[in-house]
């Protein structure tokens, strides 16, 4: 019984995810859309805030069935068929979502695809592209659906074929005419798209899914000895094994190896992280039929049992008794949920070995030992990929768990025995330690919150979604400061950091100095007390007394406000001023600051500074003397701060400057203090603390304004 209760907790969690993200996606849709509405009831946040009630009251069951598990009042059957009704009923309230705007893509997807090409497989050679340039070959789009799909050419083929020139024809013979038919000219080579719920837009650790999208995009029979992959199949099994296949008249055979193999090749390339992100897909798939076997697409259990040992052959030295504890808990909610029978039925046990033995073949050298990919058609474009995914050790993924388990956004690995020095973390290593850290220290938190007494049904539910935003917004972070470390890194020297390394204790400059020098700014650092992250090239930033630090990648932009004014006590402005608009700029793009025009940004890196030291942040001289300042007043730091700086920059001089992300733009300085009784981080009042990017003015909060606000009121 104990064993069911933990099952249905880990589906409870990953329902609690899926509401959590449904709730987001409605947040940035009045956020985008609805946030200047001068009426706060008016009839679109009305129609939002219904979406939400719906949402809270499927929170309000699964809380119910939370706290019911410890009594186990009914049985495991019974709790697993109302959270799958659950599900069933989420994704037909999604369906609805057509009423509402469509919130903005998020440039993270376009990265992935970038990246995706660049570091995992070579589409040119894969396609056989004969352009050489480094065109994008699958794009990534949003649609309201439940799962992805692929489109290997004209999304709109089907509609063309069958409806349009129907219509054509149909008008041609009726009305004598000759107008043509539309003809798809489809070049091979052309990108072919996928599509992705919006839902899971801003969710990373659900996009490798698009890898087995972008499998079927590349797949042809000349990987096969130049036949279907049901006849190389066949090739494989003595004349009983032969007959015991083609007697399974129910399951069509070929797409059933097609899809594996679909599978297979995005787990090779992604690694670990492909099971656990299939796995998300399956629990959500819009029919949810487990019952019965499907013709052409092998059931869940079936598919990731096959992943699973495909990886392990693959990556033995990453699965840890950790990772594979938190595969079979996993597993262990499909095993519940599943009643196809691939556990039961000795059929399909039967082909599910011949299956294994052959993608183990097919893939991997006779003797099991090597990685090398056997097929000389596939190693064009799966060989590239191998120099990122062999690199994946515990060493690093354990690493990168501890930055997330402290709150930091997750760093670049240590590529040395110096913490200092650091290498770019690859996006299989990046999702994979997002990963591990959501399904046990995360999980464990949600249900923390879902424990804690006291707050009601929507206050629990919006704590929750706030964990999912930054744990989000950290993974983010790390896929997209992993381009720059490319771009940035080079050919690091370490002249000036080695000389200082190559000191001792004994070289601490004179008792009683304030403004802290190289050797101690190094000294902080390597004794974990002062916290940058991302470092990308510490002979670069460091200076004599400062620390230079780079310019991210979100930008708040003002306009003239319609209010006229800013008034913190007017009632219309809510409690933000709403004559802004945020922007995100992708890699490489920059953003053009005009004299007299005053924009908000924020700092590439993350700050956590100890008790015992306060900041400073200046621009740089060559900025300044272009006219650039990087703030305005607020140039210092407090001890105890934790997050990003965001930079108030106005441009005083007389040409418009153009900034690129990733620019040195600032420089930091730290002043030894007597430690404060009550640091930043313990503020309770400090509203810019732990963030990921800039923020407004939050002038609303301070008390002073509440005060006014009430003695107005009473006028």
């Amino acid at each position: 019984m104990e064993n069911d209760r933990l099952i249905i907790k880990n589906y409870i969690f990953e329902i609690v995810e899926r509401i959590s993200r449904f709730y987001i996606h409605l947040d940035e849709i009045k956020n985008q859309f609805y946030v200047n509405e001068d009426n706060k009831i008016s009839d679109k946040l009305i129609f939002i805030n219904s979406y939400i009630d719906c949402l809270v009251k499927y929170f309000d069951i699964i809380k119910d069935i939370y706290h019911r598990l410890e009594n186990a009042e009914k049985p495991a059957t019974d709790y697993i068929n109302y959270l799958k009704d659950i599900i069933i009923n989420i994704n037909q309230l999604h369906k609805q979502l057509g009423h509402l705007p469509r919130p903005s893509e998020p440039l993270e997807l376009k990265r992935f695809a970038r990246i995706i090409e660049k570091h995992v497989i070579n589409l040119n050679k894969a396609i056989k592209a004969k352009s050489e340039s480094s065109t994008t070959h699958f794009l990534i789009y949003l649609s309201e659906e439940i799962g992805e799909t692929t489109y290997i050419k004209d999304p709109l083929l089907e509609y063309k074929d069958q409806t349009l020139n129907k219509s054509i024809k149909d008008y041609n013979k009726k009305v004598g005419t000759n107008i043509s038919t539309l003809k798809n000219k489809i070049c091979k080579n052309d990108p072919f798209h996928i599509s992705i719920p919006r839902i899971d837009a801003n969710n990373p650790c659900r996009w490798p899914t698009l890898l087995h999208e972008v499998a079927h995009k590349i797949y042809k029979k000349e990987y096969f000895n130049n036949r279907s992959i049901e006849k190389d199949f066949l090739s494989t099994l003595d004349s009983t094994q032969e007959t015991f296949v083609n007697s399974l008249s129910d399951i069509n055979i070929e797409s059933w190896l097609i899809e594996c193999w679909c599978d297979l090749f995005a787990c090779l390339t992604t690694g670990p992280v492909f099971w656990f992100s299939q796995f998300s897909a399956f629990i959500f798939q819009e029919k949810n039929n487990y019952h019965k076997i499907d013709e052409y697409y092998p059931n869940a259990l079936f598919r990731l049992t096959l992943i699973q040992r495909i990886l392990v052959h693959r990556f033995p030295n990453i699965f840890s008794n950790e990772l594979n504890s938190l595969i079979r808990s996993a597993g262990l909610i499909l095993n519940t949920i599943d009643n196809s029978g691939f556990s039961k039925d000795d059929n399909i046990r039967q082909l599910f070995l011949y299956f294994r033995v052959y993608f183990l073949n097919y893939f991997f050298n006779a003797d099991g030992k090597g990685v090398q990919v056997e097929s000389p058609a596939l190693n064009s474009h799966l060989l590239p990929m191998i120099k990122y995914t062999k690199e994946i050790n515990t060493d690093t993924i354990s690493e990168l768990i501890e930055s997330l388990q402290q709150g930091y956004p997750i760093p670049s690995k240590a590529a040395s025995k110096s913490s200092l020095i650091e290498s770019p973390a690859y996006v299989q290593e990046i999702l994979l330690a997002a990963w591990m850290y959501r399904n046990k220290e995360f999980k464990d938190n949600v249900f923390k919150v879902i424990e804690e007494g006291g707050l009601s049904t929507e206050k629990c539910l919006q704590s929750i979604v706030i964990n999912f935003r930054k744990f989000d917004k950290s993974i983010l972070r790390s896929i997209q400061v992993s381009e720059w470390f490319d771009l940035l890194i080079g050919k690091v020297e370490t002249i000036k950091l080695d000389k200082i390394l190559s000191k001792t204790d004994t070289a601490n400059p004179p008792h009683g100095s304030i403004l802290l020098n190289d050797y101690e700014i190094i000294k902080y650092i390597k004794d974990d007390q002062l916290k940058i992250i991302p470092i990308i090239n510490i002979d670069e930033q460091l200076g004599s007394t400062s620390f230079d630090i780079r310019l991210g990648t979100s930008f708040q932009i003002y306009l003239h406000t319609k209010y006229g004014i800013i008034d913190f006590t007017n009632p219309a402005l809510g409690t933000r001023i709403h004559n802004s608009k945020m922007i995100d700029l992708d890699f490489l793009e920059s953003i053009t600051i005009s004299p007299g025009q005053f924009i908000l940004g924020h700092s590439m890196e993350y700050l956590k500074l100890p008790s015992d030291l306060a900041g400073q942040v200046e621009g740089r001289s060559s900025f300044a003397r272009l006219g650039l300042q990087i703030h305005m007043t607020a140039s210092f730091i407090d001890p105890g701060f934790e997050g990003v700086l965001t930079f108030e920059i106005y441009n005083a001089g007389p040409n418009p400057v153009k900034l690129f992300p990733g620019l040195r733009i600032a420089q930091l300085r730290f002043l030894k203090v007597i430690s404060p009784v009550i640091p930043y981080n313990r503020n309770l009042e400090a509203k810019y603390n732990g963030l990921l990017s800039h923020n407004d003015s939050k002038q609303f909060k301070d008390y002073e304004i509440e005060e006014i606000k009430k003695e107005l009121s009473k006028i």
